[in-house]
């Protein structure tokens, strides 16, 4: 589950060499040199290595699609009614947590964090019928716009900040993958096995090209331990499977609407949200460059 160490900042992670493991939006706040050790050493010193796969997203386009899907009737997740958004985001916590690596890195500053909260507070429980701290209700209910920098809030601040732990991630990663070099150097490895290995793929290629992507990451998991045909069948059986869920509506599968783009755009114009968000959208981009 995400979590971290309260005094290494570092995930709770224990790998067992040959079995894949699936963690949403790890909380990887801790410095690079602990990380390295705990995911290579802690629960099994015998690891050769590891391959990590990284999923990402475009921020503006997850923002309006995290707006989208929960402002969803009904809503698929029942949370979304007992949430009260704003002392979510109030928490003092994750500003510390992001910063080390954010504001190093030029993604945004401290205050940025003090004016989401302050936008937060001004778009709930302020509206005429939007008296009670009911999250879901302002997401029905308020002007799409509203609405979705509200959505956006949460995103950025919080323990469900997915959109700045996205960027924070990302950031380590490469950071992983620097520090891994450095160390073959030091070592004078000329054609070194790699410890470390990271794959960045975009969530958007598993929707648009799906038997591709899903080849991109078999080939990069799998290696030449498993053969192309049967890779290849594999894929094919993904893209088939997501095929069928499309057309049958699946509920996390939110279908574009004519909006998007303009809500999309008005978050790029958005005075504090453009200019984060942005900054974040070059992260991702290098990132998914990085792995081409």
């Amino acid at each position: 589950k995400r979590d971290h160490d309260e005094v290494t900042k570092c995930p709770h992670v224990e790998l067992t060499p040959g079995v894949i493991y699936v963690q949403a939006a790890p909380d990887f706040y801790c410095d690079v040199n602990v990380l390295a050790v705990e995911l290579l050493h802690r629960g099994n010193d015998e690891k050769k290595g590891i391959k990590i796969v990284h999923l990402v997203r475009n921020p503006f386009r997850l923002a309006v699609s995290n707006y989208k899907y929960h402002s969803q009737d009904p809503t698929p997740e029942r949370w979304v009614k007992e949430l009260d958004v704003c002392a979510e985001v109030d928490n003092p916590i994750y500003p510390d947590l992001l910063m080390p690596t954010l504001g190093m890195n030029g993604v945004m500053n401290h205050d940025d964090f003090d004016s989401i909260l302050n936008l937060c507070h001004s778009l709930f429980t302020t509206h005429p019928g939007l008296e009670e701290p009911d999250f879901y209700e302002h997401l029905l209910k308020l002007d799409p716009t509203k609405g979705l920098l509200l959505a956006t809030t949460q995103l950025m601040r919080g323990r469900n900040g997915d959109i700045t732990r996205m960027a924070n991630n990302i950031i380590k990663m490469q950071q992983l993958q620097q520090l891994e070099a450095q160390a073959n150097i030091a070592q004078h490895h000329l054609l070194p096995e790699k410890r470390i290995q990271v794959l960045t793929l975009a969530m958007e290629d598993f929707n648009q090209m799906p038997k591709e992507t899903a080849m991109r990451f078999f080939d990069f998991v799998l290696g030449d331990h498993t053969s192309q045909e049967v890779k290849e069948t594999i894929a094919r059986k993904y893209e088939d499977d997501y095929l069928e869920l499309v057309r049958g509506d699946h509920v996390h599968i939110t279908k574009g609407n004519s909006d998007n783009a303009m809500l999309e755009a008005y978050l790029r114009e958005h005075e504090l949200f453009g200019r984060i968000l942005g900054n974040i959208e070059r992260v991702v981009e290098d990132a998914l460059g990085g792995s081409d």
